[in-house]
């Protein structure tokens, strides 16, 4: 797929690296959208600073992911979030998976197909720059980020 040249700001480089350095910072993720005149990707929030483990990610993060893509559904956004996580045949290992989910929702207005098209053309290199990720996510609803289903496909590449 083409590239479509927009990359991120000084800002979004550094609500990235600060997920990607949780371990200090306690910054689970942060939500990243192409800005309205489509020259860069720029922040839109980043989580507030919270201690979390395999065992409360889901209440502790993931619930609050959830809660604002659902809040913004009709905006497409990247969220990059540190996910921790046990692999069902084996609970003791504990593990940290540093994710990019590309949230653009299929029923997006005519009006915004121009920002779908570049949001496709944009995630690879986006995920390849921000350097770390283990797993990149498309999900096209709110069905596709069920908690079940998102640890399925985090948990399958980590075995």
């Amino acid at each position: 797929m083409a590239d479509s040249g927009i990359r991120a700001n000084a800002a979004a480089k550094a609500a990235c690296e600060s997920v990607k350095t949780v371990k200090s910072t306690n910054i689970p993720y942060c939500v990243l959208k192409i800005t309205d005149d489509s020259k860069e990707i720029d922040v839109v929030t980043i989580a507030d600073a919270v201690e979390y483990t395999h065992v409360n990610y889901k209440e502790e993060v993931f619930d609050k992911l959830y809660a604002y893509v659902a809040e913004h559904k009709a905006e497409p956004c990247w969220i990059l979030t540190d996910v921790k996580f046990t692999l069902p045949d084996n609970a003791e290992q504990i593990r940290s998976s540093l994710v990019l989910i590309a949230y653009c929702p299929d029923n997006l207005p005519i009006k915004k197909v121009k920002l779908k098209m570049l949001m496709g053309s944009t995630t690879e290199s986006f995920k390849n720059n921000i350097n770390a990720v283990k797993k990149g996510i498309h999900a096209g609803d709110l069905g596709a980020l069920d908690y079940e289903k998102f640890m399925a496909q985090v948990s399958h590449d980590s075995r």
